[in-house]
């Protein structure tokens, strides 16, 4: 079961980074609200959002938050994704 860790973390890491990036140039572009990037956005893709049975089953999940209204008050979204491991 560790082996599956590894290769998921790996590849959760650099998807959750192009996600940052990706909402961070919608902020830099003025189309999020909110002085500092936090307040406009957030990534997360971590243990609190792919559980063990996620990783057994190579899925990564995303949750990502974008204030279009106000700053700091999120529409969240929950982005399922296959990893290269999945044999479905």
């Amino acid at each position: 079961m560790e082996r599956k860790v590894i290769p998921l973390l790996h590849s959760k890491v650099g998807f959750c980074k192009r996600y940052q990036a990706f909402w961070f140039g919608i902020w830099r572009a003025g189309a999020l609200q909110g002085n500092k990037p936090e307040q406009a956005f957030f990534v997360k893709c971590d243990r609190t959002t792919i559980t063990q049975g996620d990783i057994d089953n190579g899925r990564l999940i995303y949750l990502v938050g974008v204030a279009v209204v106000k700053p700091a008050e999120f529409i969240i979204f929950r982005i399922g994704q296959w990893t290269a491991e999945h044999q479905g």
